[in-house]
């Protein structure tokens, strides 16, 4: 028997978070977005554990973006951030401040 311990992969990490600690960017980011999503994860971060972060966005207004960036770069809690499907302009600069960055097969960042 073996002790070797193994890793579980990033895609192995996102599955494992819990539904009620992912927060969701879909479609256009607006400031009005980033505020919702900066809100819930106010909250998430009193309770522990690994906070989900899922992406589909074509972008959006530029300074929502590196709000959340910001927000997710300060937060105590690791954030993974899971592109499925688009991250670009705006979207992905929020993705960036996620400490772990992962994305499914047939995603594009941009």
């Amino acid at each position: 028997m073996s002790n070797v311990e193994t890793t579980p992969s990033l895609l192995e990490l996102a599955t494992r978070v819990p539904p009620n600690r992912i927060l969701s960017m879909r479609g256009y980011l607006t400031n009005q977005v980033a505020i919702k999503i900066k809100l819930r994860l106010g909250e998430l971060q009193s309770e522990d554990g690994d906070i989900l972060f899922l992406v589909d966005s074509m972008g959006g207004h530029a300074r929502a973006g590196i709000d959340l960036n910001e927000s997710f770069r300060t937060s105590t809690h690791r954030i993974i951030g899971k592109v499925e499907g688009v991250a670009a302009s705006a979207g992905f600069m929020a993705l960036q401040g996620c400490t772990l960055r992962v994305a499914t097969p047939n995603s594009s960042l941009v």
